[in-house]
């Protein structure tokens, strides 16, 4: 028994271990770990075959090859869009999607916010007296999550 002796068992730790990690790379979007998970399983998957070493080399290339599109292919083009759809993002980074979306003004206890996506936020307009309360507003930037508003919809 040598250090490397490949066995059926020994693939399917590589196999779980590899996949545990596409999973994490899925999540830090990386692309990087998972190459690295899908040729370390065409090496062992090339070590199973009792061949040659240079059709070994054309074993892992050609798995590789194929375990790469079909990842690439369905993991980024299907399941990673739909974790994002699923997994909300952090607060900051919503926001910076509020850039051109109607709001509407609001003026509370003579203080002015703008409402959107169901929340209150504060402005960085200095003059809002053009505004009125309830007015449809387009949200023109974010930063820091202060916003900055113009009359609906006049760019």
């Amino acid at each position: 028994m040598g250090f490397f002796d490949p066995s059926m068992e020994g693939f399917l730790w590589i196999f779980a271990i590899s996949f545990t990690v596409i999973l994490l790379d899925i999540f830090f979007n990386t692309e990087v770990l998972s190459a690295l998970a899908l040729l370390t399983v065409s090496v062992y998957l090339a070590a199973l075959c009792d061949v040659s070493l240079k059709w070994q080399v054309l074993i892992v290339l050609i798995s590789w090859l194929i375990s790469s599109l079909l990842f690439f292919g369905i993991v980024r083009k299907l399941m990673i869009p739909l974790i994002q759809k699923l997994i909300p993002r952090g607060r900051d980074e919503t926001i910076h999607e509020a850039v051109d979306a109607m709001a509407e003004f609001r003026l509370i206890d003579d203080k002015p916010f703008v409402s959107w996506n169901g929340d209150l936020w504060p402005l960085k307009n200095d003059d809002t007296t053009e505004f009125n309360d309830h007015e449809k507003v387009r949200i023109e930037a974010v930063e820091n999550g202060i916003f900055t508003i113009e009359k609906g919809g006049n760019k």
